[in-house]
This record gives C-alpha cells, structure tokens and sequence, in this order.
C-alpha cells in the first residue's frame, strides 16, 4: 500500500491489516506530513488504480 501527495512529490510505502478477503485498513506512516493522497494497494494481480474514491486527507 502506498500513499503519494496529489500535488505530487514521493509515495510512501504504508503497513496494512488484512479485515476480510475485500477489506484492509491502512496504518498511516507517523511520519507523513499532512496532505492529501493517493492510496494505491498492489497484489499480485496488479495495482488499484488512481481513482476519486482513493484519495484521502491526512
């Protein structure tokens, strides 16, 4: 799971727990500023794509 800056910048790679087959909740890096990001989770069938609904404000 990354988190990267809408405005643009590095992504950060994030921790995650496992909810559900369909559910994970992200553990959002103490370290990372307060901004707005794109939320992205890789499996092995590939990456979620960059989407309205994934973007959050931490």
């Amino acid at each position: 799971m990354t988190f990267t800056p809408t405005a643009g910048g590095h992504l950060v790679q994030a921790d995650y727990v496992v909810l559900s087959p369909s559910q994970i909740s992200a553990i959002v890096p103490p370290h990372l500023s307060q901004n707005t990001y794109d939320v992205q989770v890789t499996t092995p069938g590939g990456q979620s794509p960059v989407a309205p609904e994934a973007v959050f404000t931490v």
